[in-house]
């Protein structure tokens, strides 16, 4: 281990100061000690070793360690190991790293650490989520071949060994059913049936002994005698002659053609039109028949604002349990189909004359800071119930946090969009104001007409 100063050489400013530690060797690593660093410098010698050491600081149990900014000295050949660290040095000034880490840090030391009680795939969640909101990223599928899926989950894979693979997409399944991050279609994979492993070996066998021992030959078919046989019946050196009536065969489409082909066992002399298509696993050696295999679906995924507050404010096994019904209503949409109903609405006003209106409201973070997750949620499915009874069928309420709303106003003119407002935040003030002890200015709403030079408040 060696530590090293902060500076910037070409002489500018550095807008943040960071000590990092450059981990040089494979020596052990005191995790202990990485408390007093900000991030690390990995001098990356194997990818075995590289990934070894950062799934190791994502194991501890103090997000100071496990949501610590790393670094690679320089680019590593492998793209899943360049994936897996917030920076490399020789692609950027040393003052960008600095920043980059100051950036993550500030996040990180708002956070919670995960609390004894929780089971092991709860801490895995959070300790996730909790590293894709400091990074502001995805959960992105990274295709490698040093995973038994084929695909590495930055930050989530270390916490699976290989043979538990199936376990970790099961695992991101629950909390996709959790609502808790919202999934986006990468691929499908077909797997071993016994190891559950992705290296397969295709390979078509004999239907009758299972032999691999096969010669594929071609069928040909004589036009003016009908006549049909492997094409080495008709072979005379360097010209085709047909075996039943002599004639020769001169030109394909006009003389013969060749309709199939025919398999050759040469272990049982078994002969067919069509050979069984094996998959052959490379990690255990299971012969598996194609309708054995296991399909399976890998996503990427990004944080929904139900995994944002859990992120944030922590994760109890009460709160967990009731967190799918928390803030349910059919009327409402999560925020990435709220934005695609969005671009929509906007490509609609660009077709004619039409007057549709956005309104964001947002409840202060300072004013609701205090609030514990339950309270956050049961405020936020009373909002989102007092919105709903204001809708018309063709409204659209959409959900971006607990403490944020989008309301999209279609076919509307604007002084009854504005009356409709004041009517919201009036009702919403009155709401909290009852419930809540709040001081004023808790709340604003943002009124935005939805066409082509919008600008929305998120973005």
């Amino acid at each position: 281990m060696q530590q090293i100063d902060n500076h910037n050489p070409s002489g500018g400013p550095v807008l943040a100061f960071q000590e990092f530690i450059h981990l040089e060797s494979r020596s052990q690593i005191d995790l202990d000690l990485l408390r007093g660093y900000d991030a690390i410098i990995l001098e990356q010698e194997t990818l075995h070793y590289g990934i070894q050491i950062i799934e190791k600081l994502r194991n501890f149990e103090d997000n100071r360690v496990y949501l610590m900014p790393v670094f690679l000295s320089t680019k590593s050949e492998n793209n899943l190991l360049n994936n897996l660290v917030d920076g490399i040095l020789d692609d950027q000034d040393i003052v960008d790293s600095i920043n980059r880490s100051a950036e993550i840090n500030e996040i990180v030391h708002q956070l919670p650490i995960p609390l004894d009680h929780w089971g092991y795939e709860e801490t895995i969640l959070f300790k996730q989520f909790q590293y894709l909101l400091s990074r502001n990223k995805d959960l992105t599928a990274i295709p490698t071949r040093h995973s038994k899926l084929g695909f590495h989950f930055p930050f989530l894979n270390g916490f699976f060994k290989q043979s538990e693979k199936l376990q970790m997409l099961d695992l991101l399944e629950h909390a996709v059913n959790k609502r808790w991050l919202i999934p986006k279609l990468k691929d499908k994979i077909n797997i071993c049936s016994s190891c559950y492993g992705g290296y397969l070996n295709f390979r078509e066998s004999c239907n009758k002994c299972n032999s691999i021992d096969l010669n594929v030959v071609e069928l040909v078919h004589h036009f003016r005698c009908a006549h049909i046989a492997p094409i080495h019946d008709f072979d005379r050196g360097d010209k085709m002659v047909c075996p039943k009536c002599t004639k020769e065969l001169r030109h394909i489409g006009i003389d013969y053609d060749k309709p199939s082909q025919v398999y050759n066992c040469n272990t049982c002399d078994h002969q067919s039109q069509g050979a069984a298509m094996k998959a052959s696993c490379i990690d255990c050696g299971k012969e598996n028949s194609l309708d054995k295999l296991i399909t399976r679906s890998i996503y990427d995924f990004q944080l929904s604002a139900l995994g944002e507050e859990i992120a944030k404010y922590g994760l109890n096994k009460a709160v967990s349990a009731s967190m799918p019904d928390s803030t349910s209503n059919s009327n409402h949409l999560d925020w990435a189909i709220f934005e695609i109903m969005l671009k929509n609405e906007m490509l609609r006003e660009k077709s004619g004359n039409i007057n549709s209106y956005l309104i964001f409201i947002n409840l202060k973070q300072k004013d609701f800071a205090s609030f514990d997750l339950g309270t956050k949620q049961k405020l936020s499915a009373d909002i989102l119930n007092h919105l709903s009874n204001y809708l018309r069928p063709m409204d659209i309420l959409g959900l971006k946090n607990l403490l944020q709303y989008g309301l999209i106003i279609p076919d509307m003119e604007e002084e009854k969009v504005v009356e409709f407002c004041e009517l919201l935040l009036n009702n919403i003030a009155v709401l909290l104001e009852n419930n809540l002890k709040l001081g004023d200015d808790f709340m604003e709403i943002n009124l935005i007409k939805i066409d082509s030079n919008a600008k929305f408040p998120w973005a």
